[in-house]
């Protein structure tokens, strides 16, 4: 039941009292609501009190506004949102607060996002942080974790308790983010064994030792005996675009991890700790059904542009701040809120854990990338070679336009060519060459790339992944941007549908050419030649998405049904796959 629908709302449920509601949406453990006015010389005094910082007296955090000189953000306080956004920015840089760990996000609209260690330890005992402000003017600051306003009326919603937190966590109103949510089990298995083909699974977020050791029975039970089983924690616990990141955020807060600028050192040692703690459950469902050691390949979920980021390694695959040192952590760290262990050493950091690391190898052109961003500002080298390139393909000039497509996709930048890709699996391999001396020493096997996900994600669309040969979206880009294309069109006139409709279809031919084939077969062999030039160790490309189903993707085998005649990538996929 509901126990408070005010501003924000609390549930009292299962004998807890009424407890916080928590979403994944925003990485917050406290939102602070400004509303009201603001008037030149109001000084808003945001107060925060934590037995654990600033000698357990109350600070203050004080800030004038100003309807004449722009403040730390650049603005003048002439409105509440401005009013936030020199907050901030100022707010962002206090020493005292940085130094305790806090961390500050403006969602706009007057909201505030707060990170904080909400198990922060005095004596032992947690030490509750209290909010409070005062203000000499009209403007209002509210404290509470999610608006109630933000809860459906007679729908579907899952709450799931969070001993960490001690709150529950808001999973959705609609079926398929709430109870009904994943493709059954027993589908998948069946999908497994039929194709003859192993099983990548993602372990969920909210999993105990229990449930993951019960999962890993399943597959071990119903999965055919030739095959294996690759489970990994979670999806993409980087991407801020899933809900999970956002929750693994705040879980890492909660553990007392600090909040560090431009680090995701939380989220990395919540998800760290997590690997840890859950994968060796996997392992001992799996072989307790009478399955082989081997055949259970434990993988650490990495971002591929992780690579050159040293908190990564120091964070997720080496555990640093998974220490006991940190009281928060000694005290919530295990599983269900219980005492931390130390992760921070060999054998026992996540990746000891660990068979595996899988990343996803997207790539795409400088120009012709996932969007048609590609094609924004004024017209450079680079666009100007593609533009040219759909003329002389209209005009029959193929191989030289097909060549620039090629060209763009190897080494045209925008951080997502082949050349880009090369460079981060490289450096992902020397951080994994950094394990192989003790991993040899103590009889565990060589970390192997299990990619879980990637492939060419080049179109002309206005969505990430998006696939059409209508070209009215890039035209309109050519239009907006105020681009003339005179120069560029077989009818050198300044059309924008025609000059699009020309690079749609070079795009389009270049994925039925050689060129193509090359670049394709080029990834998933690169790849594999990068992570064994060393040393011997299993390499698994991936491909993401097979068949096109409206209203298209950029990922897809085939331009539209398995009846059509597939893209050369299915014969570059093919063809690696049989040492070809």
């Amino acid at each position: 039941m509901k126990s408070n629908v005010g501003s924000f709302a609390t549930l009292n449920a299962g004998a807890r009292g009424a407890v916080p509601i928590f979403t994944g949406g925003a990485q917050q453990l406290q939102q602070m609501v400004f509303t009201g006015s603001v008037a030149n010389g109001d000084v808003t005094v945001l107060k925060f009190t934590g037995a654990y910082f600033n000698g357990g007296a109350t600070y203050n955090f004080s800030y004038t506004a100003s309807t004449s000189v722009p403040g730390p953000g650049g603005v003048l306080d002439t409105s509440i949102a401005n009013l936030c956004t020199n907050i901030s920015v100022a707010i962002a840089a206090d020493a005292t607060l940085l130094a305790a760990g806090f961390g500050f996000g403006n969602r706009g609209g007057g909201v505030f996002t707060v990170l904080y260690s909400i198990n922060a330890q005095s004596g032992g005992s947690p030490a509750p942080t209290t909010f409070a402000y005062t203000n000499s003017g009209s403007t209002v600051v509210t404290f509470g974790t999610i608006p109630a306003a933000l809860l459906p009326s007679g729908q579907i919603t899952t709450f799931t308790y969070s001993a960490l937190l001690k709150g529950f966590w808001y999973s959705g109103s609609s079926l398929i983010s709430a109870l009904n949510c994943g493709v059954p089990l027993e589908t998948i298995a069946e999908i497994c064994n039929r194709a003859n083909v192993n099983l990548h699974y993602c372990i969920p977020l909210f999993y105990t030792a229990a449930a993951t050791q019960s999962l890993a029975t399943f597959w071990a039970t119903n999965l055919n005996s030739n095959l294996s089983a690759i489970l990994e924690y979670n999806n993409e616990i980087w991407n801020t675009a899933t809900f999970d990141s956002g929750r693994a955020a705040i879980l890492g807060a909660a553990l007392g991890i600090a909040f560090s600028t431009g680090s995701v050192q939380q989220l990395n040692s919540f998800y760290g700790n997590r690997v840890a703690q859950l994968l060796p459950a996997s392992v001992t469902g799996w072989t307790g059904a009478g399955r082989s050691r081997v055949s259970m390949i434990c993988t650490m979920g990495v971002s591929l542009f992780g690579g050159s980021i040293p908190d990564w390694q120091n964070n997720r695959l080496n555990g640093a701040l998974l220490v006991t040192s940190n009281a928060a952590y000694a005290a919530v760290g295990g599983l269900g809120a219980t005492p931390g262990t130390q992760y921070n050493t060999f054998p026992n950091r996540p990746m000891d854990f660990c068979d595996a690391l899988s990343y996803a190898p997207y790539y795409q052109g400088g120009v012709i990338s996932n969007t048609i961003a590609g094609f924004a500002g004024a017209p450079n080298a680079a666009t100007i070679a593609i533009l040219t390139a759909g003329k002389n393909f209209a005009l029959g000039s193929t191989a030289s336009a097909l060549s620039a497509v090629e060209t763009d996709l190897r080494s045209g930048g925008g951080g997502g060519d082949l050349a880009t890709i090369t460079s981060q699996e490289t450096s992902w391999e020397t951080w994994i060459q950094t394990y192989t001396s003790q991993r040899a020493g103590a009889g565990m096997s060589r970390i192997g790339i299990y990619s879980y996900e990637g492939g060419y994600q080049g179109g002309l669309t206005n969505s990430v992944g998006g696939w059409t040969t209508d070209p009215t979206a890039l035209a309109t880009q050519f239009t907006n941007f105020g681009w003339n294309v005179s120069a560029y069109t077989v009818s050198g006139t300044n059309n924008a549908t025609e000059c699009a409709q020309q690079v749609v279809n070079l795009l389009v031919a270049f994925k039925n050419s050689s060129n193509f084939y090359s670049c394709v077969h080029d990834q998933l062999s690169g790849q594999k030649t990068i992570h064994t030039a060393n040393v011997a160790r299993t390499v698994i490309g991936s491909w993401y998405g097979y068949f096109n189903v409206p209203p298209g993707n950029a990922w897809s085998l085939y331009p539209g049904g398995l009846d059509t005649t597939p893209w050369q990538s299915y014969n570059a996929l093919t063809d690696y796959n049989h040492g070809i």
